[in-house]
């Protein structure tokens, strides 16, 4: 999604696919604090749910459960408002969509 501050709303910006090349953006401070100065490029690779998944898998792990949740821990993006329950969730006006994940696998 697009985190610029200026986004317009729930705007697609990237791709949720895998993709052999990184994804370089040049970071606005960081998650706890956006006017922190980082200096440096951040260059990130994309995991799709199936990516993730399927490496647990084949790695020989039981999954046990996975947890989608429509709040995250931080205001990963500008349409998030803070709750009571000092989570981020997206604003009344937008729908509700994953944010944050858990997922629990063991060894069989």
């Amino acid at each position: 999604m697009d985190d610029s501050p200026d986004a317009p709303g729930l705007v697609a910006k990237h791709s949720c696919f895998h993709s052999p090349e990184p994804t370089k953006w040049e970071p606005e401070g960081s998650y706890a604090d956006r006017s922190a100065s980082v200096g440096s490029p951040c260059y990130e690779w994309t995991h799709s749910m199936g990516d993730i998944v399927t490496a647990i898998t084949r790695a020989g792990l039981r999954i046990e459960f996975l947890h989608e949740f429509p709040y995250t821990t931080y205001k990963a993006l500008p349409i998030l408002e803070q709750g009571s329950d000092r989570y981020w969730w997206p604003a009344p006006s937008e729908p509700p969509f994953p944010l944050m994940f858990s997922i629990r696998a063991t060894k069989s």
